[in-house]
């Protein structure tokens, strides 16, 4: 009789894993909504809950292929975990209610925004890496 490893379940569960993707909000709520519809969808979601957070996430690989941050949070802002996250190649997705957010973002939704709406961002900025839509 086979013995099942954790490591070989491991290994199994990252073959269905579209992405690593970082979310960060100061609202928990909306943090953990958006980590669970993006975890419906197939992407590994690691969460922050303030900027500083955030940094210590970005230095510690595996790095992510996409950020979704907003752009006002305790300790480092949206603009600062951009330019962090550019550095590790990811793309930034930037959620405000700013209507002229500044920042190496990729894409930016208005707040309030439906967490289905910001999932269709995340998997267009997966399929299509090198497209930059905007570099405010």
């Amino acid at each position: 009789m086979a013995l099942l490893t954790c490591n070989l379940r491991r290994a199994a569960y990252n073959e269905f894993v579209r992405g690593r993707v970082l979310v960060v909000d100061d609202e928990s709520d909306v943090a953990e909504t958006l980590r669970l519809y993006l975890e419906s969808r197939g992407f590994e979601v690691g969460v922050a809950t303030d900027g500083d957070a955030a940094m210590a996430l970005l230095a510690e690989p595996p790095a992510p292929c996409v950020v979704v941050t907003d752009v006002y949070l305790p300790g480092k802002g949206g603009a600062e975990i951009a330019h962090a996250a550019r550095r590790v190649g990811a793309q930034v997705l930037a959620l405000t209610g700013d209507p002229d957010p500044h920042g190496p973002f990729d894409r930016v939704l208005a707040k309030p925004c439906s967490p289905r709406v910001i999932v269709a961002v995340v998997e267009e900025l997966v399929e299509s890496p090198t497209q930059s839509t905007s570099s405010r």
